[in-house]
Parts: C-alpha cells; structure tokens; sequence
C-alpha cells in the first residue's frame, strides 16, 4: 500500500547546463525553471496509462516507418505489432504495484475512445508501412555502425535512421529526432511521432510543435548547409508539415539566441527567479518543487475567472476524513484558498489517518474532477475533486501524488 511521503524541499540555485533539451525548451513556454530543472531534483512520478498508450503508438509508428515490421520476432502486420506491444507493456506494468493497477492500459480510456485511438494507430503504422515499401531508397556510402548521431547520419547518407541523437554546440541544443529519411542526397526529412493530437483550434499544428520541428530543423541547417530540410509530423490528426523557410528559420534562431543568452551556461541562478506560473504548469513536472508554483498556486484558486487553466491540484489541512462502504475514503479540507473542498474515493494509504489528523499541509497532485468539464467564460479551480472515477464517463486520476508538508 502506498504511503504518503513528506513534500520535497523546493528547488533554489539551478546550475545552467552547457546544452539545452530542446523537447523542454519548446514546451516550457515563459517558464525558464522548468527547461532546465534538473530531472534528479523531481519527485518520482508515474507514467500513467494514457502515457504508457502514446509510447505503444510511439513505438508502433517507428517499427512501421523504418521497415523493422517482420523482424527480429516482431510480427509483420502493423495490427499483430500493436497487440504485442500492448502484451509487453502490460506485462512489464504488472510486475510493479504502483502500475498494476493500469497494465490493462484500457481502464485509461471509455470503451469508445479506446477503440478509437486503437483503430488510428494501426490505421496510421498501415500507411507508413505502404509508404515506406513504395517510396526511393538510398543505399549509405558507407556501412552504418551503431550508435550513429545525426551528424554522422547526414555525412554517411544513411538513408533511413530512428531514434537519431544530436548535439549541436554552436546552438547549445540537444535532443533526440524520431526518424531521419534522406529522400535524396540533397533532401532530408526530419519526422517526429506524436500519440496524442498537436493541432490548435484552426486545425494546424500548435505553437510547440512548429517550435519543436523547427529547432530540428536548424540543427540539420548547420550541420549539413547544402540539403533541404523538410519537417513533418504524424500524430492522431494524421501527418502534418511545418514550413522551414528562410523567414520562420530567422524567427526560430532569434528565439533560441535570446532564450540561450538567458540561460549562460555554468552560471548560478535562483529557481523563483526562473519560474513563470502559467498555462505550461498543467503538465509540468517541475511545480511539486517549484518554488513560485508553490507560493501562488493557493491564491490563484481563489480567482473566478482566471485565463490560466490550472492544474488539478489542491493543498489544505483536514477538516475530516472517513471511509465508505467500498473502502475508499473521502477528506474535507480548508485549502491554502481557505476554501472548504473535498476530495472523494481516494484509494486507502499506509498512514494516511495519522497523517490528517496531524494539523500538516497535505498536498494532492494531479487529481481528476468532474467540475473541470464545466464551460465557463473563464478558469474556476474545482471545489470538489476525487481520485477513482465512479462511473464509465469520469476519469480516474492514475498519477496521484500525496505529500505532507
């Protein structure tokens, strides 16, 4: 039975790393703390199995697109791989209690949206498994040795690379790319995989994403002048690609020059500096440590109509807690709003009684409420939360973290 653990000491100094991840760099928005906040200093988190589902579809669409259907014991049918991939998950998730409970990765999902994002995934490795067998291929001027970087994969020719790391040090970036194809000698296309959906409300591909692709893009720019660059995305919305002309490259390269002269590599600086509370704190794994986020979050669950969509995380002390007849147990708190909000169907912990009655703030992170689906002009923080969802329509809030502060 899990326990409830004391709340990590929040983050101070923050030692500036030579190079720079770009996944968090396009994703942390404002928020500098949490591009660069070293992942050892981070509470442990669980995966969670919408997560375990988008890297099944991750490793779906790969296998697919590099031809590696039909080898080394995977089987050939895109639908087969997508089944023994799911037996694989679900048999390394059930060797650990924490992630017992979700092995069967479709208790993350209602029937309909399981079925769904299943038809889309095997529907999407099918295409790519077409397009890789129609497509030209190229063969390397000279025979691949493994690991291979990027800048190995370009001057080589590789024709076709997955899971391709890079490092460039003139731009202080780092990262991993998907797939890298040369269609040409002088055409390369850089692919990144997506499980879940990437598009904004227009239909195009969000903010982060374009950011992401086109920071790839300038790596491959200045290690290999000379080839043209064509970023793509497949994702649950299909296969998207992201301009990479002359005039989005000198946005992008303007925007990692002013964000790296930010971040001056080996300096000291202190993390409440660093951090921006924002729309990027929803799903970052920084804030049970973030200094700001810590200090702020209770007075902005005190707002009615705030623009920023906060996460669904609450800290109070009991007010009172009991058990129902299925076992489960419901707490009242006074939040640091000085709320009155309730938190139902949490799944029994070892000590958690001592714990509520002992006058400490406990803080719950990423729990689920119903009140979230609520439309409204603007964000109101739940009142009322709960951890198992009690019908087929909620959802059941598999990360939950509980700390005593």
């Amino acid at each position: 039975m899990e326990q409830v653990g004391h709340l990590p000491p929040p983050l101070k100094q923050i030692e500036i790393p030579q190079q720079l991840n770009v996944t968090r760099l396009a994703t942390s928005g404002p928020c500098l703390l949490r591009a660069i906040a070293p992942r050892s200093d981070l509470p442990k988190t669980l995966s969670g199995p919408r997560a375990e589902f988008g890297n099944v579809v991750h490793s779906l669409t790969e296998l697919a697109a590099t031809g590696r259907l039909g080898v080394n014991g995977i089987p050939g049918d895109p639908h087969e791989t997508f089944e023994y991939l799911l037996a694989e998950a679900a048999s390394r998730l059930a060797s650990r209690d924490e992630t017992r409970p979700y092995a069967n990765l479709s208790v993350g999902f209602t029937r309909r949206e399981w079925e769904k994002r299943r038809f889309l995934a095997i529907a999407g490795a099918t295409e790519l498994v077409r397009r890789q067998r129609t497509g030209p291929r190229f063969e390397p001027s000279f025979p691949r040795v493994e690991p291979l970087s990027l800048a190995g994969i370009l001057q080589r020719n590789v024709p076709t690379s997955a899971e391709v790391p890079f490092e460039s040090t003139a731009l202080r970036i780092r990262g991993r790319i998907d797939l890298v194809v040369l269609e040409s000698p002088d055409r390369v296309i850089i692919t990144d995989f997506k499980s879940g959906s990437v598009v904004n409300p227009g239909g195009l591909p969000n903010e982060q994403t374009c950011l992401q692709m086109r920071l790839y893009g300038l790596v491959v720019r200045a290690m290999a002048p000379k080839k043209q660059v064509v970023l793509r995305v497949v994702s649950r919305d299909g296969e998207s690609l992201i301009p990479c002309d002359d005039e989005s490259n000198e946005a992008t390269s303007e925007w990692l020059r002013v964000r790296t002269a930010q971040l001056t590599a080996g300096e000291q600086l202190e993390a409440q500096d660093l951090a921006v509370v924002g729309d990027q704190c929803k799903h970052c794994d920084v804030r049970p440590v973030c200094p700001l986020y810590r200090s702020s979050v209770g007075a902005l669950w005190k707002r009615t109509d705030d623009s920023i969509e906060l996460p669904l995380d609450i800290a109070g002390t009991v007010l009172a807690c009991e058990t129902d007849k299925e076992g489960y147990l419901s707490t009242k708190l006074r939040d640091l709003a000085d709320r009155v909000v309730k938190v139902h169907r949490l799944n029994p912990r070892n000590d958690f009684e001592s714990v509520s009655i002992s006058g400490h703030v406990i803080w719950f992170f990423d729990l689920a409420s119903i009140e979230a689906k609520r439309p409204k002009p603007g964000w109101r923080h739940p009142r009322n939360f709960h951890e198992v969802a009690s019908m087929a329509t909620e959802r059941t809030a598999w990360t939950l973290r509980l700390f005593l502060d």
